[in-house]
């Protein structure tokens, strides 16, 4: 609360609308969890005017962006450094134990050692999961999306050529395995934004800007190109798409 008698008083909100903390009255804190639930959603940090109490301030905290990257070659490590450093966690995931140390991702979470065709089983999703395959080698990445088509995540890109990610898909589908009816989007591939990136750090960064890109539901074009604010939110981005 930004000014009268509730000055400096706060609450959290969930988004299931759970209420931690208190504004002193039970109608100061119904209007601060319809609000809170309506930011949330909405995925919004604004100035509004709360009823009996003045201005407030809402702010939505989101969790960092998870990322899991399926295949520790050499170049996986770009990517899971370029990811934990803008505060991604994430988890490196592989059958060859070779790979999976801790000198060679540093910034990663977590390192997995599983079969592919478990991977997702093993590291667990959710909605907020995005998930990168780039094992390079077909019968490995099959089995990666064997295990990840089927469950919810919020990204799931292949690296390597269009065709390649066609004929595993095909494969696939000959199989019975389809991608999640509550997926949001297609399976990226070739992973990534044309940027004319050459070398591992480049499309890492190609990488990273195509998931951004797709967990803001932003265009990802030229800024010079926009009509109207830079910073326009996500849900007016969604709302105009």
């Amino acid at each position: 609360v930004l000014d009268e008698a509730a000055l400096g008083d706060r609450v959290v909100v969930h988004p299931g609308g759970e209420l931690v903390g208190s504004l002193g009255s039970p109608v100061l804190d119904h209007g601060a969890t319809e609000l809170g639930v309506a930011a949330i959603a909405a995925v919004r940090s604004h100035t509004v005017a709360l009823d009996g109490a003045g201005r407030a301030f809402v702010e939505v905290v989101e969790p960092p962006n998870r990322l899991v990257v399926c295949g520790a070659g050499p170049d996986a490590p770009p990517l899971v450094g370029l990811a934990a450093r803008l505060g991604w966690s994430v988890d490196v995931v592989d059958d060859r134990p070779m790979l999976l140390t801790a000198d060679r991702f540093p910034g990663a979470r977590s390192l997995v050692r599983t079969e592919p065709e478990r991977a997702a089983t093993t590291v667990g999703t959710d909605p907020r999961t995005c998930v990168v395959v780039m094992s390079h080698n077909l019968g490995r990445d099959r089995g990666y999306l064997r295990s990840f088509l089927p469950v919810r995540c919020a990204y799931l890109g292949v690296v390597g050529p269009s065709a390649r990610l066609a004929g595993l898909l095909g494969q696939l589908r000959a199989e019975g395995v389809a991608p999640s009816p509550e997926s949001s989007t297609p399976v990226h591939g070739p992973a990534g934004l044309d940027l004319g990136a050459e070398g591992p750090h480049e499309v890492a960064l190609a990488i990273v800007a195509e998931i951004l890109a797709v967990r803001r539901g932003a265009g990802a074009g030229f800024l010079r190109h926009r009509q109207g604010p830079i910073h326009l939110r996500t849900a007016d981005r969604q709302a105009s798409a």
